[in-house]
């Protein structure tokens, strides 16, 4: 065994540890090795993650100030590694942080609806018109992610994360995808823009920017899988 993998005296906590694999209870171990699963673990980490520490979301969260984000640099990220993300994405994290990233994704969905609503409304039924279909994807949007996280806290343990926590983690790393919905909502609009438009060539490329919506949908559902697979 390495030196790594030992331990002179066992870690004093003030909560109990416990194996993020199989649960068992790691308290007075000397080593940092599962006996029962074989899974390694870091007494220091694992002390922070039952005291229940929030751990910041890298990179949305600035790692030294948790109070800066980064929503480009996340976008990027999720979309160029979400395997990357979702096995950095922490066990502990503020929900309402998380939220609030999806929250962004929603507020421009929304911008690009209510510009789509110019062209294809007139007077006040441009408003109403952004109200019904605005509010009714968003609200349908956050039921399914919702939905999908419940359905995977009740099917899969995320790896590295205790049992009572896998909603608040499944959930997590669910808004992270709401970027989907975003580049879709956007896609779709210059869709409705140029059908409202009578140029036959305008319209052909408009029926292009539909197809383009619908694929990135279900891009939006692998991206999804790609990220449970890594943390399952």
């Amino acid at each position: 065994m390495s030196d790594s993998q030992l331990l002179t005296t066992p870690p004093t906590t003030a909560v109990e540890l416990f194996c993020l694999q199989c649960d068992y209870n790691l308290q007075g171990l000397t080593t940092t090795i599962c006996p029962e699963c074989g899974q390694p673990f870091d007494p220091v980490e694992l002390q922070k993650i039952f005291a229940g520490q929030l751990q910041p979301i890298i990179p949305w969260e600035d790692s030294v100030d948790p109070t800066r984000t980064h929503y480009w640099t996340t976008v990027v990220a999720v979309l160029a590694d979400p395997k990357h993300f979702a096995n950095i994405f922490p066990a502990r994290h503020d929900a309402g942080s998380a939220w609030s990233y999806s929250i962004y994704c929603y507020l421009l969905s929304a911008i690009a609806l209510y510009i789509s609503m110019i062209f294809m409304a007139n007077g006040d039924d441009i408003l109403k018109m952004f109200i019904i279909v605005g509010i009714g994807l968003s609200v349908g949007v956050i039921l399914t992610e919702t939905f999908i996280s419940m359905m995977l806290a009740a099917l899969l343990r995320p790896t590295y994360v205790p049992q009572k926590g896998a909603y608040h983690f499944w959930r997590g790393l669910v808004h992270f995808n709401s970027i989907f919905f975003t580049i879709s909502t956007t896609i779709l609009s210059m869709f409705f823009i140029l059908m409202s438009i009578t140029n036959h060539l305008e319209k052909l490329f408009a029926a292009w920017m539909f197809a383009v919506g619908i694929v990135l949908y279900i891009v939006w559902w692998i991206y999804l899988a790609t990220m449970i697979a890594v943390r399952r």
